[in-house]
């Protein structure tokens, strides 16, 4: 069974391939081969191949061997003979896996024939020949043969006393199966899971069977949308990884539902390594031709668009489409159907059609010739398509399509599944493009809001999301645009906040439900959830990375599993005391979007919100100010903002080496978000604030510049007119600074003479820990000592502190009180996740003990989900530390990472940098800002003044924007 799984085309696409039951070796799973010279060949020979051999390591060499010992039998005069039986019994399953469907069923019959004739009742020999003609039938596919099959086997199992423990786990996942491809799908989630609970009753943990029930069980869990699907996919992958040995080729496919457990907690990036691992794993065993490929090759593609990798995504997935094509016997109909509806589909994210209607509407004949009309798959391929026309071809014809695909998907579906939550919506997009604005806007504002409250439950369910679901901003993105056809401002101000959202979100929901129990004396609970959720994450992120090992010890990964089940166990425990004492906490964790009332109250005459979009093919930009809201959408203006982005990044990465910074591209990139006529709407302006997320979540909104350079003239920096800076919540007006300002400095570890520039980062971790003697060999950063006296200086605080040196340690910060200071500004050097070898979180360094033999907890790096562990409520805190901005997932904003650690342990506002920087640059933007900010000056007009200074300085190179551009703030 090679049929893939799929949640379709929508961005929240994750496709699982079920395991087939014959997936699993027979007996006690031995892969030796045992050879038999030639001659007579005896039953008691066939019976040991038949135990001995692998069926699923190599389907094309065990058609070659049964096929050998076929023609020997037959020379011998013994074809019609009961040995002759059980090989055509092999022969048909080795068709199967081949996918000579047609020649299968034939075997099947050759050796039900054989058995008749011969007195065969072995249980073994017909549980095996029911249970794979009902599979061979399904996917032939012949129903009715299927049928047949199908009662034949229930006839079986009612007589049957299966006291031959593998017998009913095999013939149970069969029915699963046919159910699932044919009949009820509950009906199919109730067998697959039974032959889970039998197969792990009756079989040995080293039985791949076993492990196969147990990955269908969770497989179809997670097509049905159920929300234990992903605790039992995770269960059942880390299962068979932790008892088959790493090369072991299922190993495949378990490490194909690890990775997509880990794309369902927002965790794309990890996931995209787990299946190029998995990619590995199957070209190596199977070749190009095996749907073995296809599905994590299909798979990845998906986590490049999540990613927002869209280029790469759409040649992946043309090499894909050429897979599903060139599959043995020439692709199964699903795969060619499928992989051609999702290239559609990032074709058109992308603003770059070509030909994707075309091709949608061949993967969606595709598929009407694999299934009959009103089946999910064609259901969701009709809606799909009438999205595609309903924004590059004929309204009419858009509507007519979606209509019909809507109507079948909600039978098929039933209320409260996530893919129809986005078909829904996309069908509403349809509806208003076709002139029903605002019936549109009705339908996809009650399915967004049931779509909120469904990712608030599994949140608080999934102890380990590490961001929100791409599937929920994608879809609030489309709800944006229904609601500027709909001329809706107030729906308009909320999807796109959604539509923009980032990890900080989570964040700002997860700091106000700690500091809403802690107003009522639960604080003890909220500090356990924090730091259950905190190991959790540190564990899960470590038992991804470990799986990308080609030669990973399976037996240390069940330990990390086990320790995050006991930290999940304590987790939810604390959680349902915190509800049972504070009923309104489940409240609370709703993730909600200021209205618009509340957002214009908070801002002040001064100020806007800008938020630059990317739709369907589009790019918008809403401005949001006291008074009203203003948009602008450019057809097909994503590629042109996004090829100015990637222009604007690759200059900053030259600028960083000392080369020329490509300003036509930054003004390129400015016009893409403000066409001249909406700048002009900001005329007044001189406060921009922008989302976490979004567009702008890779570079500073400083590096835009609004004129064309001109020789001689100063370069025109947006912040030449406007300050800029990073919203987190616009529910709260802009809290002014503490009268007394209280200064806390933390940096300046003791670290190697600066002269040592070349320590190998990758040695940072060895064994999968951290080694402190290298970490000690790292340059010490001589003006940040420096820096934090020259802050303190300059606030003239009575009431500072000062921890550096000898004495910034992991346990003297993790100890550290930060409840007086209202200004904590660490100095330091900032590592981002996948920078050095091991590390799957971003870190700061502190001075490491004394050397690497010392036990316990202090390593050298205070880890984001350290930091998220603190108590620091202060009105700003300041990293001046390398690439402290910069994000730990592909999904995630470059604000992401130590921002919403600091976010999560109270922070307010955050000053820190997007990449590395000269050590006397930050004391300089760092000094003058704070200096500013105390002297009664809002924050971003602070950061803006010291900018600026450093430009127009005169020193040599000080206008490069690589100096003063990487300081971001963010907050309120």
């Amino acid at each position: 069974m090679n049929a893939t799984i799929c949640t379709a085309f929508a961005l929240s696409a994750i496709c699982l391939a079920p395991y087939h039951p014959a997936f699993a070796q027979n007996g006690a799973g031995s892969t030796e081969q045992l050879v038999q010279s030639e001659g007579t060949i005896t039953a008691e020979y066939i019976s040991q191949q038949w135990q001995a051999r692998d069926r699923f390591a190599n389907p094309k060499a065990e058609l070659e061997f049964w096929k050998s010992l076929e023609t020997r039998l037959a020379a011998s005069e013994k074809s019609e003979t009961q040995e002759a039986a059980w090989i055509a019994l092999r022969l048909a399953i080795s068709h199967f896996y081949t996918q000579d469907y047609s020649v299968a069923a034939e075997d099947i019959s050759n050796a039900k024939r054989l058995a008749e004739s011969n007195d065969i009742v072995a249980p073994r020999f017909w549980a095996e020949l029911y249970s794979y003609a009902v599979i061979i039938e399904t996917d032939r596919p012949d129903k009715k043969a299927a049928e047949n099959w199908l009662k034949k086997l229930d006839q079986f199992k009612q007589a049957e006393k299966f006291q031959d423990r593998y017998i009913l786990p095999l013939a149970l996942n069969a029915e699963a199966y046919w159910q699932f491809k044919h009949g009820d799908r509950s009906e199919a989630l109730n067998g697959a899971c039974q032959a889970a609970d039998v197969a792990k009753a009756q079989l040995a943990v080293s039985d791949p069977l076993r492990h196969a029930n147990a990955i269908n069980c969770g497989v179809f869990a997670f097509y049905l949308d159920r929300p234990e699907a992903a605790s039992l996919l995770e269960v059942a992958a880390n299962d068979a990884i932790a008892n088959l040995p790493s090369g072991h080729k299922q190993t495949g496919q378990a490490i194909n539902v690890a990775a997509a457990v880990t794309s369902l907690f927002g965790r794309y990036r990890e996931a995209e390594k787990l299946f190029r691992r998995q990619m590995d794993i199957e070209l190596e065993n199977f070749g190009t031709d095996s749907p073995n490929v296809y599905d994590p090759a299909s798979q990845l593609a998906q986590m490049l668009a999540l990613q927002g990798k869209i280029d790469e995504a759409i040649e992946m997935q043309r090499q894909v489409v050429v897979l599903a094509d060139n599959l043995k016997g020439g692709g199964d109909l699903t795969q060619r159907g499928h992989s051609r509806g999702y290239l559609a589909a990032i074709m058109g994210i992308s603003g770059k059609p070509e030909n994707a209607i075309s091709i949608a509407r061949e993967g969606l004949s595709l598929l009407r010739q694999k299934f009959p009309d009103g089946h999910p798959s064609v259901s969701t391929a009709e809606l799909e398509l009438g999205y595609l026309l309903a924004n590059y071809g004929d309204a009419d014809e858009a509507i007519q399509i979606a209509e019909a695909g809507i109507s079948k998907l909600t039978s098929q579906l039933g209320e409260g599944h996530i893919d129809l939550f986005t078909s829904r919506i996309r069908y509403a997009y349809v509806m208003a493009q076709s002139g029903r604005a605002q019936e549109a806007m009705d339908i996809g504002w009650k399915t967004g809001q049931e779509m909120l409250l469904r990712f608030s439950e599994d949140s608080v369910r999934r102890s380990n999301i590490a961001s929100l679901s791409a599937a929920l901003t994608s879809n609030f993105g489309v709800l944006a645009e229904i609601a500027m056809l709909a001329g809706d401002k107030a729906k308009l101000a909320q999807a796109i906040q959604i539509g923009n959202a980032s990890d900080l979100t989570i964040a700002n929901r997860e700091l106000a439900l700690r500091l809403a129990a802690e107003d009522r004396g639960l604080g003890e609970l909220t500090d356990v959830i924090r730091q259950q959720k905190s190991k959790i994450q540190r564990l899960k992120t470590e038992i991804a990375r470990l799986l990308t090992s080609p030669g990973y010890d399976p037996k240390q990964i069940e330990d990390l599993r086990q320790q995050s089940v006991l930290a999940e166990d304590e987790n939810v425990a604390a959680q349902h005391r915190l509800a049972a004492e504070f009923p309104d906490y489940v409240a609370l964790t709703n993730v909600t979007a200021a209205a618009l009332t509340d957002i214009q109250a908070n801002l002040d005459a001064n100020s806007a919100v800008v938020f630059p979009t990317f739709l369907y093919g589009k790019s918008a930009t809403v401005l949001i100010t006291k008074d009203d809201v203003i948009w602008q959408t450019q057809p097909q203006g994503r590629p042109q903002m996004e090829n100015a982005l990637f222009a604007v990044s690759d200059s900053l990465g030259q600028a960083k080496n000392g080369g020329d910074f490509d300003t036509d591209a930054a003004h390129r990139l400015f016009e893409a978000i403000f066409p001249s006529e909406l700048y002009a709407k900001l005329a007044s302006k001189t406060n921009l604030l922008f989302p976490a997320g979004g567009v702008l979540a890779a570079i500073p909104p400083s590096l835009l510049i609004t004129k064309p350079a001109k020789k001689g003239e100063k370069t025109a920096w947006i912040i030449r007119d406007k300050s800029v800076s990073v919203f987190t919540d616009l529910s709260k007006k802009a809290a002014a600074s503490s009268a007394a300002v209280n200064f806390a400095g933390l940096g300046d570890p003791k670290l190697a003479p600066s002269k040592v520039r070349n320590v190998e980062l990758a040695s940072l971790f060895r064994g999968g820990k951290v080694d402190a003697d290298t970490i000690a060999a790292l340059p010490s950063l001589p003006g940040a000592g420096d820096e934090l006296k020259q802050v303190r200086s300059a606030l003239s605080s009575n009431n500072s502190i000062l921890l550096t040196g000898q004495d910034f340690t992991e346990t003297a910060v993790k100890a550290f009180d930060f409840t007086p200071y209202s200004v904590v500004s660490f100095a330091t050097h900032g590592l981002t996740s996948g920078e050095i070898a091991g590390l799957s979180e971003p870190a700061l360094v502190v001075t490491p003990p004394s050397h690497s033999g010392v036990e316990g907890a202090s390593d050298g790096l205070l880890t984001a989900s350290e930091i998220a562990l603190l108590d620091i409520p202060a009105d700003w805190v300041i990293l001046s530390a390398c690439n402290s901005g910069s994000g730990s997932n592909g999904a995630s904003p470059q604000y992401s990472g130590l921002a919403r650690a600091f976010r999560t342990a109270g922070a307010k506002s955050l000053l820190l940098t997007h990449w590395q920087l000269r050590d006397d640059i930050a004391a300089q933007l760092t000094v003058n800002t704070v200096t500013a900010a105390a002297n009664g000056i809002p924050k971003a007009e602070a950061l803006r003044q010291a900018q600026l200074a450093l430009i127009d300085s005169g020193k040599s190179g000080a206008d490069n924007p690589a100096l003063w551009a990487p300081f971001i703030l963010i907050g309120y």
